[in-house]
C-alpha cells in the first residue's frame, strides 16, 4: 500500500510541478514558484523512497542531496503565496538570502559529496539506513544535530510566514465575497497544513518519541501533499493560468473611500488600454450572460494574463471583476426593461437572461447601480 501511494505521489508530483512551471512560462504568472516548491518536494520524496527501499545503497551518490532541496520547499511556497496576493513583489530580487542555508549545508557536506561511490556506500550501509537517515553525521565542521535542527527551524519559519500573508489579507478574502478568493486562500492553507504535517510531526516524533517516526510515514505524508495538489488542479484547471486574488475597494483599504482615490489617480496607459479592450470584448460578445463566467475565462478568451486584468479593472473602473461584470448585467437588464421584456416575463427570467445566478446578487447589484430594487426600477420606468 505504501509503495502504491508513493508511486502515485511521484507520478502526479512530477506531472503537476512541470505543468505549473511550463504554464507559468507561457502565461507569465507566479505559478512557477509553486511548481518549483512541488518539484523540490518531489525530489525529497525520491530520496526518501531510495532510503526506504534501501536502493540508496545502489545510488549512493544521491545520499544527503535531499536536504539541499528540502531547505527551499517552504520558502518557494511562501514566495508563491506572497505573489498571489501582491503581483508587484519579485522574490528573485528580494529573497536571494534564502539560499544561504543551502550554501552552508553544501559547504559543510562538501567533503562527503566528493567521496567515491564505494566510500559513500560504506557510510550509507553503516550510518544512514533506517533511522540513521535522520541523523546527519557527515558534516565537516558541524555537530550531528545542527543540520537537522536548522532545517526544521528554517522550514517552519516560512510556513509561519505563509500563513501570516493569508492572515494579513483576510479582509480582502472576506470583503470581496469572491468564491475565487476563498478557493485560493483555502488551497494555500490546506497545502501549507500538508507541508506542516510532513515537517513538524517528524521532528518531534523522531527526537522526543523514540522510533515512532520512520521513512514510511515520511513517504506517505509527502506523497499526500503532491497527490492533493494534483487532484485540486484536475478539478480546478483554470488555475493553471494563474492564481490571482481579486481585489476590490474593501479589500485594498477598508477605511478609505477609494472612489475618490481612483478619481484623483492617473490611470497608466497600459491599464487604460487593457480596460478598454476588456470592456469592448465583454459588451460585444455579451460574455456576462454566462452566469458562471470568471476572470480566468476572460483571460483565456482574450489572451491577457489574469494578473493584468484585475489591476486594469481596479484602475479603470474602481471596482473588482465580479462587480464590474455585474454592472454589464444590470445594463442588459435596463435595456430589456426598456424594450418591454417585463410585460411577458418574470423578473427571475429576465435576471437569468442577464447572467445572474441568483436573485440576491441581482437585487443587490440593481440597487447599488440604479438606486432601486428590480421591481422598483420597473415601476419607476413604467411611471
Amino acid at each position: 500500500m505504501i509503495q502504491i501511494i508513493a508511486e502515485v505521489g511521484l507520478g502526479l508530483g512530477l506531472m503537476v510541478s512541470l505543468v505549473l512551471i511550463i504554464f507559468s512560462i507561457k502565461k507569465g504568472t507566479a505559478n512557477w514558484l509553486l511548481g518549483v516548491s512541488l518539484f523540490l518536494l518531489w525530489y525529497c520524496l525520491i530520496i526518501s523512497e531510495l532510503y526506504r527501499t534501501e536502493l540508496i545503497y545502489t545510488y549512493a551518490h544521491f545520499s544527503r542531496t535531499g536536504n539541499i532541496a528540502a531547505f527551499l520547499v517552504t520558502p518557494f511556497l511562501y514566495f508563491f503565496t506572497e505573489r498571489t496576493f501582491d503581483q508587484s513583489k519579485s522574490p528573485t530580487k528580494r529573497y536571494w538570502w534564502v539560499f544561504i542555508p543551502v550554501l552552508f549545508y553544501f559547504i559543510d557536506f562538501l567533503p562527503y559529496f566528493l567521496l567515491s561511490l564505494e566510500e559513500k556506500r560504506q557510510i550509507v550501509r553503516s550510518q544512514q539506513l533506517g533511522d540513521g537517515h535522520f541523523v546527519f553525521k557527515e558534516g565537516f565542521f558541524t555537530p550531528d544535530w545542527v543540520q537537522y535542527y536548522l532545517r526544521f527551524l528554517w522550514l517552519v519559519l516560512f510556513l509561519f510566514l505563509t500563513v501570516r500573508v493569508v492572515w494579513k489579507n483576510k479582509f480582502i478574502i472576506q470583503s470581496q465575497k469572491s468564491k475565487n478568493n476563498r478557493t485560493i486562500a483555502g488551497f494555500i492553507l490546506v497545502i501549507t497544513s500538508l507541508y506542516a504535517i510532513s515537517i513538524i510531526p517528524g521532528f518531534f516524533m523522531n527526537y522526543f518519541i523514540e522510533s515512532s517516526y520512520d521513512l514510511q510515514i515520511q513517504s506517505i505524508s509527502v506523497s499526500i501533499t503532491l497527490i492533493f495538489t494534483a487532484v485540486f488542479l484536475i478539478f480546478k484547471p483554470t488555475y493553471l493560468y494563474g492564481f490571482y486574488i481579486e481585489k476590490g475597494t474593501l479589500g485594498i483599504e477598508k477605511k478609505k473611500d477609494l472612489k475618490a482615490d481612483y478619481a484623483s489617480e492617473e490611470i497608466n496607459a497600459s491599464d487604460q488600454s487593457i480596460g478598454d479592450a476588456l470592456d469592448k470584448y465583454v459588451r460585444k460578445e455579451k460574455a456576462y450572460k454566462n452566469s458562471a463566467y470568471s476572470i480566468h475565462d476572460l483571460s483565456k478568451e482574450i489572451g491577457i494574463p489574469v494578473y493584468k486584468i484585475s489591476p486594469a479593472i481596479n484602475s479603470c473602473y474602481g471596482t473588482n471583476f465580479n462587480t464590474w461584470l455585474n454592472g454589464h448585467r444590470i445594463k442588459e437588464f435596463e435595456e430589456l426593461i426598456l424594450s418591454g421584456a417585463h410585460e411577458n416575463q418574470s423578473l427571475d427570467q429576465i435576471s437569468s437572461q442577464c447572467g445572474f445566478s441568483n436573485r440576491t446578487t441581482f437585487t443587490n447589484s440593481c440597487k447599488k447601480i440604479t438606486g432601486y430594487t428590480p421591481s422598483g426600477y420597473v415601476k419607476t420606468m413604467a411611471s
